[in-house]
């Protein structure tokens, strides 16, 4: 035996060696401990009852204890050592190696490189690699934004750039697309400006309105500005030259070329001259010529206006906004819508003395009084389009909805018709709508689900032919055919045979035979018919005869008294038409049914407590009688009888509502 136990524990031993040797890497060792259960002799004391003599020569019994010791195999567990490896803390095992780092946290973003240590992939940072880095913190080189992703980060541009590359901006040029500019467009750095041409301003960020130089300082013109669209003109008025810097007006010196047609002396002025006579002369009415008298003191002088007297001589003159007529006595009015001295943009209205301005159809005037502005009739409510209104400069257009054309006067809108211009898509007939068209279909067709196209209907399959025997269906119709031994009707759809002819050759038969053979057959009828009546009304009066001999009467009887007369729980009623009723009835229901248990029966008897509820009884059984309902017993609280009731009446109505039957 102790052979044998040291050979086991050699065996143990090489065992567990064997199990250190078999790992490699990161490798330790370690006693390991397992729980072994051992038996071991044990003893326990028990106490035991028995029986014994005593007494008188021991005649007598006695009980008495002793204590017995019994021996059994205890179960005993000891603790065993044993030595074991495992790879060391911070490894774990890979097949027979212990070289596999071993993280207890993990690594979200990165590998486990060594115990509980993490090499994070790049663009996150911690201890488990869980944390991004965000890169727009740092030197990011975005030349514009910096937008943080997980784990990296990208670049975006301001508006009005355009990313090249991953980190830099360009300049979008937005001129060279549509950027809604009126007059030009000027490329910013990330944006654009709108620009108008000379003569223009600036409304708004894109459109340009005409300016209107004339309303500053005249436009720099020493006397006359007209503004014109995108820029103005410079002219003078009567008696001045415009200069060549085109705004400063010269006085035209009169004097200089043939003294001015003056006959003594000629005065320029500006824009003007006058003559004037030496002294003892007034000047002459004609403004040139020199006398010795002063007409203008008399009223013969004859000016319209203003008379200027000259020695010897004298002349007319007339007031701003008139000249002189030839006569030179007289004013005309100075047309400036004619000579082209007016302002106007557009019409001109001479008035005496003066003008005033007016603006074609579809412009208003200008607050100058002078300008046109163009008019939006489609904003202002004033067009006449019926339906579309488009503005345009000094006037609009109009246009329709789909399905209409525009007038003759071309505002108003009328109904294109599609089915008479041949525009439509109809596969067959089209009609007008307002503003549209429908499509429907030939007998035999049906309207596709495009509106428009039309397949044939199979007549034959949905059910709507006429056909007695066979259909066939054809594009747009569909044919008749009848079955072996027939043959197709005029109509086309009906199919007659031999049975049709031979029905024809006996009703040809019975004509022949004329008036007779009819006479006999309405005979024969109208013997029937008189047959079928009589049975009936004889049917009739048989049954209401026995009904009668069956109904028991219905004369009203005196209340019967209570064999209980202060007992009216149970109160007992006996009546002998009631007995007589109840006697013959029948102990079946209506379906064959054998009817069990008493009989529930309405009476005419007034309930005190509520008078439109009348008692109900149960028809019970006489006691010596067995075999016929003998007495009516009511339920509940029951007065005490007092005048007639009618207990067949109310028999006779129960008995119809349970369609029971009783004879008498």
């Amino acid at each position: 035996m102790a052979v044998i136990r040291w050979g086991l524990l050699a065996l143990l031993l090489l065992q567990q060696l064997s199990e250190i040797r078999s790992l490699t890497g990161h490798v330790c060792t370690h006693w390991r401990s397992t729980s072994v259960m051992v038996y071991t002799k044990a003893t326990k004391q028990q106490t035991q009852r028995y029986t014994t003599g005593c007494g008188f020569w021991g005649w007598g019994t006695c009980t008495r204890y002793r204590y017995t010791i019994s021996y059994y195999n205890k179960a005993v567990y000891k603790l065993q050592y044993n030595l074991a490896q495992a790879c060391c803390q911070g490894w774990k095992q890979t097949g027979s190696t212990c070289n596999t780092p071993f993280c207890s946290r993990g690594c979200v973003h990165g590998s486990c490189t060594a115990p509980n240590l993490c090499t994070c992939t790049r663009g996150y940072i911690g201890t488990r690699c869980h944390a991004d880095i965000n890169e727009c913190t740092g030197y990011h080189g975005c030349q514009h934004n910096c937008v943080n992703t997980a784990g990296s980060y990208r670049c975006t541009c301001r508006t009005g750039y355009v990313l090249s590359g991953t980190k830099n901006c360009n300049d979008i040029n937005e001129c060279t697309g549509s950027h809604g500019c009126q007059h030009n467009c000027v490329n910013t750095a990330g944006s654009y400006r709108c620009t108008c041409r000379t003569g223009y301003v600036l409304s708004g960020t894109k459109n340009c309105n005409d300016i209107d130089e004339c309303s500053t300082n005249k436009g720099g013109c020493s006397q006359v500005c007209s503004n014109i669209r995108g820029s103005y003109r410079c002219s003078c008025n009567v008696g001045y030259a415009l200069q060549a810097d085109r705004h400063l007006c010269r006085d035209i010196d009169e004097c200089s070329t043939g003294n001015g047609g003056c006959a003594h002396n000629c005065t320029n002025t500006v824009g003007s001259f006058f003559c004037t006579c030496r002294t003892g002369f007034v000047l002459d009415g004609n403004g040139l010529t020199c006398s010795e008298h002063d007409e203008c003191l008399t009223s013969h002088h004859g000016c319209e206006q203003k008379c200027n007297n000259l020695l010897e001589s004298y002349y007319c003159s007339c007031n701003k906004g008139y000249v002189l007529a030839a006569n030179k006595k007289l004013c005309n009015d100075v047309d400036e819508c004619s000579n082209g001295t007016h302002a106007c943009e557009h019409n001109c209205h001479n008035t005496r003395g003066s003008y005033t301005c007016l603006c074609r159809n579809g412009y208003e005037l200008a607050y100058d009084g002078r300008g046109c502005t163009d008019a939006d009739e489609c904003s202002n409510g004033t067009h006449a389009c019926e339906h579309n209104c488009h503005n345009t400069r000094g006037s609009y257009t109009c246009s329709c909805r789909n399905g209409y054309e525009l007038a003759s006067d071309g505002r108003g809108c009328t109904d294109v018709d599609e089915c008479s211009n041949r525009t439509h898509a109809c596969d067959h007939n089209c009609h007008n709508t307002h503003g549209s068209y429908m499509c429907s279909c030939r007998n035999g067709y049906e309207l596709a689900s495009d509106g428009r196209e039309c397949t044939d209907a199979d007549e034959c399959s949905n059910g709507t032919h006429v056909c007695e025997h066979n259909c066939h269906n054809t594009r747009g119709s569909y044919t008749c055919s009848c079955r072996n031994g027939y043959e197709l009707a005029s109509d086309g759809h009906g199919c007659t045979g031999q049975r049709m002819e031979t029905a024809k050759e006996t009703a040809s038969e019975e004509q022949s035979t004329g008036a007779p053979l009819g006479l006999i057959i309405g005979v024969i009828f109208a013997v029937i018919v008189a047959v079928v009546l009589i049975a009936i009304s004889v049917f009739f009066v048989c049954r209401h005869k026995r009904n009668i001999v069956r109904r028991p009467r219905t004369e009203c009887y005196s209340a019967p008294t209570a064999t209980q007369s202060q007992d009216y729980n149970n109160v007992t009623y006996e009546n002998t038409e009631f007995l007589l009723a109840s006697k013959h009835r029948t102990g079946k229901n209506r379906d064959g049914r054998q009817h069990t248990g008493p009989w529930t029966v309405q009476t005419d008897t007034t309930n005190a407590s509520n008078p439109d509820k009348p008692y109900e009884g149960i028809l019970v059984k006489d006691g010596e009688e067995q075999s016929a309902y003998t007495k009516l017993s009511f339920r509940g609280e029951v007065p005490a009888p007092i005048g007639e009731y009618q207990t067949l009446s109310a028999y006779q109505r129960r008995a119809q509502q349970n369609d029971y039957e009783y004879s008498a």
